[in-house]
């Protein structure tokens, strides 16, 4: 069973109950054992608001069937294991979780999966699932190559880029969402990422919280490979 160790201030994706969004990070040790690092942003325990009470987290070394809710339920279920030691309390919404799973065989394929319960408890639905490949190294980045989806979007927009220098070393990364007046709506991610696939996801709201208006917005990333941009559509809930 993989050792863990305890959280630290550090993650990469905007959450909400219900909507978890899981980023997995390997970290070489040795020859024949590395790390996992998951990251996370809490939700609260409605919404955006307030604390929950806990977080359960799966591993498999099995990916999921399909895409359907049902293969996550199924996943969950039956082709994965809970993680062993401390996972993290969750701390107030909005607060950058991360949680390190060691001794894992260098070279294979984990999956990992997070829910988040409140204290009733009412537990929110299945996060993606995260896979990463224990103790392999990042490559060199040539372009942050983002993309953003769905677009248009109505309640969420997941954005995925290569983050990193172009030696392969972790590199700053800032993500804004612009109006098209050019005012800064929301600031998703201003951070030192390792190297490789990062994921960040949008819920389509302000820095107060308040949900944006329908129309066009500019998601502007800056990274040591560039500055891009890419123009979102949200569309009335």
């Amino acid at each position: 069973m993989p050792s863990t160790s305890n959280p630290r201030r550090y993650a990469i994706a905007s959450t909400l109950l219900g909507a978890l969004l899981l980023v997995a990070l390997a970290v070489p040790r040795t020859a024949g054992a590395a790390d996992v690092v998951l990251h996370w942003t809490a939700p609260g325990d409605d919404g955006n608001s307030g604390t929950a009470s806990m977080y359960m987290i799966r591993y498999s070394l099995q990916p999921l069937a399909g895409s359907q809710p049902a293969d996550s339920a199924d996943w969950w279920t039956n082709l994965s294991t809970p993680v062993g030691g401390s996972i993290p309390t969750p701390r107030v919404a909005g607060t950058r979780e991360m949680f390190t799973m060691t001794d894992l065989d260098s070279g294979t394929v984990y999956y990992y999966m997070i829910r988040t319960c409140d204290e009733i408890p009412n537990c929110s639905g299945y996060s993606n699932l995260a896979p990463k490949v224990a103790g392999v190294n990042p490559v060199p980045v040539e372009s942050a190559d983002m993309i953003g989806y769905p677009n248009p979007a109505t309640d969420h927009v997941t954005f995925r880029f290569q983050a990193g220098k172009k030696t392969g070393s972790p590199g700053p990364a800032r993500l804004t969402i612009y109006d098209l007046n050019g005012r800064r709506v929301v600031e998703l991610l201003n951070e030192v990422l390792p190297a490789g696939e990062q994921t960040v996801l949008w819920a389509c709201q302000s820095d107060a919280g308040n949900h944006v208006a329908p129309g066009l917005y500019n998601a502007i990333l800056e990274a040591p490979t560039g500055r891009e941009i890419r123009q979102i559509v949200v569309l009335p809930e």
